[in-house]
């Protein structure tokens, strides 16, 4: 069962829908729920009692992969201990991600920039263009934010540009932030207890790369519930 991330299929990429396929060709599509937040997760002596607005499961184990400031939002029994509570105070920032893909005719040589009028820095993988872009220019038009990786890839017209999307963090209600903004020292000083969170019959995916990005979560969970499958 996930937090509620994937909300429906019409939000999701291609990677996440193929990801979802696999997971329901193994599990059977009736033990996954979209659009389902988990509210409650409460530890019995014998296992775990995880609780939606809609529906309760039972379970030897929970494995939670979730956003790290989106951990203190479900209701413990009991609760987390203090040195994974204040995971909470952790900043994540609403940065924007934009992405496009080049001219099939490009020419481009170059792989990386740094700086623009809004960007932090964007780069290049084959035609596929990323731009990340800072908190402080999140509320800039869509056709602006767009605009600039497209100069800073030497494309003449933004309207070239192929696929264009532009991700805006800050909007996704589950996420709400992007692991770009992290304030110097945080992830270095509060790592530790992500990485050693295991509270009873709980497992808090620790995901020392990619910690807001569903890819991660993906990766983490699988991981975390074939080492946790092997203890039982």
């Amino acid at each position: 069962m996930n937090s509620g991330a994937c909300r429906s299929l019409d939000s999701m990429s291609l990677l996440h829908l193929l990801w979802l396929f696999r997971l329901a060709a193994q599990l059977g599509a009736d033990h996954i729920h979209l659009d389902a937040p988990v509210r409650r997760i409460g530890q019995t002596g014998n296992g775990v009692v995880v609780e939606t607005d809609d529906a309760t499961v039972h379970g030897l184990r929970a494995i939670i992969a979730t956003p790290i400031p989106q951990v203190v939002k479900i209701d413990f029994d009991p609760q987390l201990p203090p040195a994974l509570a204040r995971l909470s105070r952790i900043n994540v920032g609403a940065g924007t991600k934009v992405i496009a893909r080049l001219p099939q005719s490009h020419t481009v040589g170059h792989n990386s920039v740094l700086g623009g009028q809004y960007l932090w820095a964007a780069w290049r993988h084959g035609d596929r263009l990323t731009g990340f872009v800072p908190p402080m220019a999140g509320a800039v038009p869509d056709r602006d934010l767009i605009a600039d990786p497209a100069a800073a890839f030497d494309v003449s017209a933004a309207i070239e540009l192929r696929s264009t999307t532009v991700f805006r963090w800050g909007e996704q209600q589950y996420i709400q932030g992007c692991d770009a903004i992290f304030a110097p020292n945080e992830v270095c000083g509060m790592g530790p207890a992500d990485r050693t969170a295991r509270p009873g019959q709980l497992r808090r995916v620790a995901r020392s790369s990619w910690p807001d990005n569903m890819e991660g979560a993906v990766r983490g969970g699988e991981r975390a519930a074939r080492e946790t499958l092997a203890t039982l």
